[in-house]
């Protein structure tokens, strides 16, 4: 008995050491990051974990869109359903000719039910700023950021521009990595001062030579919009998005900290059916809802690859069985995919994906199967 009371104790000594040596050194944010994931069973961040962060809310829409389902609802294959299960997915939808076929959920989700969109927000930010364009409040996409930004450092800060940052060429000092709890993905992903942190961060690299996928240029973009607008990006996102689209379910967006910014590289926990109406936005050009809400040049032009053939300005691209794919990815396989020749959005959000490289061999899975079924 004395044994557990001194081991407790020690434990106990070493867990508060812990925090005071965290605390001290600047990485208080590993406290945050260590109760979230491997107190909790993950090694990573979650699809769930808005309810552990601060968010705010993004009110669905006065105006909803209600999708048709069609009348020929086509069942998965047991292939399919077997993949999808594998991989942790909690949630999936294919729409063709603007038509519901199928609508299945996992491990008690349901259609109600919000899971967390991680990186697929970086192409919605992308929208935003177009956005903004259009209506006059930034020139162009080749617009410096410093005009925004002027607290901007590095040797080539003078040279990025807005397109940089969307289309990953930006050559910010910024290593990506998930599982790394010292890497500064961790620290933007846990910390309680995003801005902050983006401001540490200089700009190394010459801008538009390199393709590196980095989450920091999207949450400077996020920057820039709270810059242009003057208010929270969720307000912004709301007006200019999520309502014209017709949003059916109030959605959350993380934030750093307690009324504070929005993670605008990840983050917004919505339903798959609202996710849908992202896709279909893209399929239709920039029109949803009957309301124009993005130019259809800027959808020509941001799915066709910018520095690298997988990546445009926001988007994902590839090639499947001869189609053509332009979509959304966010980390553990949050896909909003969109299939022009077939006039289909797929959908699917989950727990963890399966296969290395930037376009994952479930997703291939995914559509491989979905091409089947629209033959």
């Amino acid at each position: 008995m004395k044994f557990l009371i001194k081991s407790v104790i020690v434990l106990v000594t070493l867990v508060f050491l812990a925090i005071g040596v965290a605390s001290f050194t600047g990485n208080g944010y590993l406290i945050k990051g260590v109760a979230l994931t491997y107190l909790k069973g993950y090694s990573t961040a979650n699809i769930g974990d808005a309810k552990d962060f601060d968010t705010r809310i993004v009110n669905a829409s006065t105006k909803p869109y209600v999708l048709a389902k069609s009348t020929n609802q086509i069942e998965i294959s047991s292939e399919l359903e077997n993949e999808m299960r594998s991989t942790g997915t909690v949630g999936t939808m294919l729409i063709v000719n603007d038509s519901v076929k199928w609508e299945k959920y996992f491990e008690n989700h349901n259609p109600s039910a919000t899971s967390n969109s991680f990186s697929a927000v970086k192409t919605m930010i992308c929208f935003l700023v177009q956005i903004a364009i259009q209506e006059g409040k930034i020139p162009s996409w080749n617009t410096p950021v410093k005009k925004f930004l002027p607290w901007l450092t590095g040797k080539y800060a003078d040279s990025l521009t807005l397109f940089h940052l969307a289309a990953m060429s930006s050559g910010l000092d910024w290593n990506e990595h998930y599982t790394d709890p010292f890497c500064v993905t961790a620290k933007a992903y846990y910390g309680s001062d995003i801005e902050g942190l983006m401001k540490t961060l200089p700009i190394k690299d010459k801008p538009g030579v390199k393709w590196v996928y980095q989450s920091g240029n999207t949450q400077l973009l996020g920057l820039v919009l709270k810059q242009v607008y003057n208010k929270d990006i969720s307000s912004v996102f709301s007006s200019k998005l999520w309502q014209p689209i017709g949003a059916q379910t109030k959605a959350t967006w993380n934030l750093d900290s307690k009324d504070g910014m929005e993670l605008t590289y990840c983050c917004l926990s919505a339903s798959v059916a609202d996710f849908a109406k992202m896709g279909l936005l893209v399929l239709h050009k920039g029109s949803l809802n009957n309301t124009r809400i993005l130019d259809s040049s800027f959808i020509n032009k941001a799915t066709m690859p910018a520095f690298d053939p997988v990546y445009g300005t926001g988007f994902w691209i590839t090639t499947i069985k001869g189609e053509r794919v332009v979509f959304f990815q966010g980390h553990l396989g949050q896909f909003i995919a969109v299939i022009p020749s077939k006039n289909a959005v797929f959908v699917r959000v989950g727990n963890h994906t399966k296969g290395p490289g930037p376009i994952h061999a479930c997703f291939t899975k995914y559509i491989q199967e979905v091409l089947i079924v629209l033959k």
